[in-house]
């Protein structure tokens, strides 16, 4: 069969098809953006920041460096077919500040009908932070060689935090959290 110049699509109950042959087919989705702007305060006061001076307009939650640790938090449902996943932090440094960041991404499976679970925790302390601000930088918070698993259907709890206590993080001022990107792993 050839291919459809500018096919129809439908969006049913969150599943994107295309239409192929006789009906429609599900598209497979392997990477998941979660912006900032989807992600809301979990712990303390982070701030979200539309314009990120100097970050090129980009959203971001400015985690400080100088209080107790900042939290923000999204829950989502995953597309058709995933049952584990890898993810990277997407951040820069607010400012000119050298060290390092460490982030904790917390994660946990809620199914409807069913008491949450334990949480399984991800820590990662990221090289030295760039002392050029608003550098984008990406960290892997978890590797595709031990990714997350998810039950389908269920909807998942993410918690990025900003350990700021932990001897890890020694980067003084804010940080600009700028989103997750999850990645579909075949387990």
């Amino acid at each position: 069969m050839g291919t459809l110049e500018n096919p129809q699509t439908q969006l049913v109950d969150g599943v994107f098809k295309v239409k192929s042959g006789d009906g429609f087919e599900p598209v497979s989705v392997d990477k998941l953006w979660i912006g900032a702007e989807r992600f809301g305060i979990h712990t303390n006061t982070p701030t979200l920041s539309a314009t990120a001076a100097g970050a090129g307009g980009m959203t971001a939650w400015l985690l400080q460096g100088s209080t107790a640790d900042e939290a923000v938090s999204v829950g989502l449902v995953l597309p058709t077919g995933w049952n584990a996943f890898s993810a990277e932090v997407y951040w820069s440094n607010g400012s000119t500040g050298a060290g390092t960041v460490r982030f904790d991404v917390i994660c946990e499976d809620v199914a409807v009908g069913e008491a949450p679970s334990s949480a399984t925790t991800n820590s990662v302390t990221t090289a030295a932070a760039s002392t050029t601000a608003f550098l984008l930088a990406k960290t892997t918070a978890i590797a595709a060689t031990s990714p997350m698993p998810v039950n389908a259907g269920s909807i998942v709890a993410i918690r990025v935090n900003r350990d700021q206590d932990h001897a890890g993080d020694t980067v003084a001022n804010d940080i600009c959290f700028h989103g997750l990107l999850l990645s579909k792993i075949e387990v």
